[in-house]
């Protein structure tokens, strides 16, 4: 590809302060069997020697957006929106990775669907495990589901909840629906799937793991306000919506995902700050309001944030039920439990 030529896909690749990382991410973007590509990184600011990084990698397919100061991931991405050549807009963040087919696969899904409104292809995405004796990551936990089509009533219901390193999307339906919200606090890439779902963009989904989380380390937000305050503003724009459309069966299914949201958070803070107490009773409170899609949520916090156990107790264990789940004679119940940390 020469840089003259227009790329298939724009790949938007936002950075801040990661430049210990930010190798191991391109690496994995490089080795993508698709390379008619741009690789769109956005410097968001940072002050470590992401530059020095970047200036020892050369590929006319890297185009530099250095940002003066710090305006976050979502202003970012959207700056990456702007800039982009492509139709189609890939996300990926900076501490995670593509598997080599990730691009190829999720093109060719979009190019063989009859479906008009398709707009969206997502893949799964797995939480990668401590080095393997080959030294390669391994990758453990499945967490999407393959939900295609209309697919605004499963993100409601949080049967469905893809991250931005998950999803190729077309750029005219992200230009029509205003890109990331950036007076979201928080939760903008939540709000910017249910936009492009509520404007009749159809999802599509390759139903293989494509994309490995490396975020085994709990990182605490020192700002639990301002997500707090992303959750309420999202309800705020999406609650009486869901409301109107699905009733109040599904608003109380999605108000009880805010809770869970803001709870997690809560504990998680609490224990990082060393308060135990503190992070113990909001979650004994919290109890009361597990539900099928939460419960693996609560088991891990309990294990690894409040007991202390090696996260990989935990992977064991919900690996153990899925098993067991998968040899019982009877309909497994539907859906499966959301990993979400």
């Amino acid at each position: 590809m020469t840089i003259e030529s227009t790329p298939i896909v724009s790949v938007i690749l936002p950075t801040f302060n990661r430049a210990h990382l930010l190798p191991r991410t391109i690496k994995s973007v490089f080795s993508q069997t698709l390379s008619n590509f741009e690789l769109i990184i956005v410097n968001d600011g940072s002050t470590d020697n992401t530059l020095a990084v970047l200036a020892q990698i050369s590929d006319p397919r890297i185009v530099l957006i250095d940002l003066p100061r710090n305006f976050g991931a979502t202003y970012a991405r959207n700056a990456g929106i702007a800039a982009a050549r492509a139709e189609l807009v890939a996300f990926l963040d900076s501490d995670d990775e593509w598997l080599p087919a990730t691009l190829e696969l999720q093109v060719d899904r979009l190019n063989s669907s009859a479906d008009p409104l398709a707009s969206v292809v997502y893949a799964d995405e797995v939480f990668s495990q401590p080095k393997s004796a080959t030294n390669q990551a391994s990758p453990a936990l499945s967490v999407a589901k393959p939900y295609e089509g209309d697919v605004f009533y499963f993100l409601c219901t949080r049967e469905l909840c893809p991250s931005t390193s998950m999803v190729l999307v077309k750029r005219s339906a992200l230009i029509r629906v205003g890109g990331f919200d950036i007076n979201l606090p928080s939760q903008q890439d939540c709000d910017l799937f249910l936009k492009l779902a509520y404007t009749s963009n159809h999802f599509l989904a390759v139903n293989q793991p494509l994309v490995i989380k490396n975020n085994n380390e709990f990182r605490i937000s020192n700002d639990l306000d301002a997500k707090v305050r992303g959750i309420e503003v999202l309800d705020c724009k999406w609650g009486k919506i869901i409301k109107q459309r699905f009733g109040d069966a599904v608003y109380r299914q999605w108000l009880n995902w805010l809770f869970d949201v803001v709870d997690r958070l809560k504990i998680r803070k609490a224990a990082s700050d060393g308060k135990m107490m503190s992070a113990w009773i909001t979650f004994l409170g919290s109890l009361g309001s597990v539900s099928h899609n939460n419960f693996w949520g609560r088991v891990k916090l309990l294990l690894v944030v409040l007991l202390k156990q090696d996260e990989q107790v935990y992977k064991n264990l919900y690996q153990f039920y899925q098993r067991k789940l998968k040899h019982r004679p009877s309909n497994p119940a539907e859906g499966q439990s959301s990993l979400e940390t």
